[in-house]
Order: structure tokens, then C-alpha cells, then sequence
């Protein structure tokens, strides 16, 4: 029920929207988390410039960087539709042949927000999945206008996902996850100085 898209377009393009609307419309409940762009400047990139029109428009966040000083980063873009904020520079990933490197983008941002969103929606009734945008941006911390994620703040908003983290980390135990990609995308995001292992 979380679509993280990171990516972006700087064409305000018809189709896009209507695969956007389709996806979050209908009453399902499904959320889509885009990333805003790295033009460091108010052109924020489609869809995320989505975020605060249309019919649907509490189903798409749009999430932009704060650095580790918590300001924006230099890279992130924003404006009138940025709404979430979270950590997106140097964030450390997988990398292939075993090693790890260090990524920076909104790109990186986006699925913590995610994360977050798909955590606040693990343990809810579905009929008040509508409502977790507005649970977000109740317990995030507010950052040059922006919401920094807190994922604290949620956990304290939202107790059924605490009964549900708790549970699962005294009694289930949930599996590895692997993702991979291929070593062509994960290269162009990175610099070979920031590779290690």
C-alpha cells in the first residue's frame, strides 16, 4: 500500500498523472512517497510537484533532504509543494562485490519517509489508512517549514504500531530482506571515493 518513487521528471506530463491518480485514487488507501529532486532550487520534479493538488492529493507526499546540521540540503529541491524532509545526504547502501558506499539525493530521503508511512500502516485498520498523512505531519518536527519525520513522534501518535513493534521484536522474527540492483544504477549515484570495503 507504499509506492516509494524515487525519481522524477521536470515535464509536467498528462500520462504520469493519470498513472499517479489511478494509483492512489479510488479510495484504496495507497500511498505514493516521491522524491522532490536534486535541482537545488524551487523546481521541485514530477510527480512530488504533485503533492499538494489534485483530487488525491493526501495519498502523494512529496520529500526533499535535510543534511545532518537538520537545513535543507544544498541539493534538495523545494517550494510550495516539498511537505516531508529526511536525512539525504551520505546515507550508506549496499554496494556491489560485498562493499558499501555512501549515496547522496532525495532519492535517499524518500524511503524513509516510506519506511515511516508503512510502519503507521502495518497495525491500522485500513478503513484509517486515509488518515496517516495527517498522523505524519502531526508528529513530525517542523524544519524551515518543512516536516522532518520522527519516527518517535509517530511511534507515541500511533500505539497500535508500537503493541506491533513490540510483539515482533520479542516474538516474531521476521526474515533478511535483500534487495539488489543492477551495478550500472547503483554506480552512476555514487563516486568511486565513496565506496569502501
Amino acid at each position: 500500500q507504499v509506492i516509494n518513487l524515487s525519481l522524477g521528471t521536470t515535464v509536467n506530463d498528462t500520462a504520469l498523472q493519470t498513472i499517479i491518480n489511478s494509483a492512489t485514487g479510488q479510495g484504496q488507501g495507497r500511498y505514493i512517497v516521491a522524491s522532490a529532486g536534486n535541482t537545488g532550487d524551487s523546481n521541485i520534479t514530477f510527480p512530488a510537484a504533485w503533492a499538494k493538488t489534485g483530487s488525491n492529493q493526501k495519498f502523494l507526499l512529496s520529500v526533499g533532504s535535510i543534511s545532518s546540521s537538520l537545513i535543507l540540503s544544498w541539493f534538495s529541491s523545494s517550494g510550495t509543494a516539498l511537505e516531508f524532509v529526511a536525512p539525504g545526504a551520505l546515507i550508506a547502501g549496499a554496494y556491489p562485490i560485498l562493499r558499501y558506499a555512501f549515496y547522496t539525493g532525495t532519492s535517499f530521503a524518500a524511503p524513509q519517509v516510506a519506511g515511516a508511512l508503512a510502519l503507521a500502516m502495518s497495525d491500522t485498520n485500513p478503513a484509517n489508512w486515509g488518515n496517516q498523512e495527517a498522523l505524519l505531519l502531526e508528529s513530525g518536527i517542523s524544519i524551515g517549514g518543512y516536516t522532518l519525520i520522527s519516527v518517535v513522534g509517530l511511534l507515541q501518535r500511533a500505539p497500535d504500531v508500537v503493541r506491533r513493534a513490540v510483539r515482533l521484536a520479542t516474538t516474531e522474527r521476521p526474515g533478511a530482506v535483500s534487495i539488489s540492483m543492477p551495478a550500472d544504477v547503483l554506480k552512476a549515484e555514487v563516486n568511486d571515493d565513496q565506496v569502501y570495503g
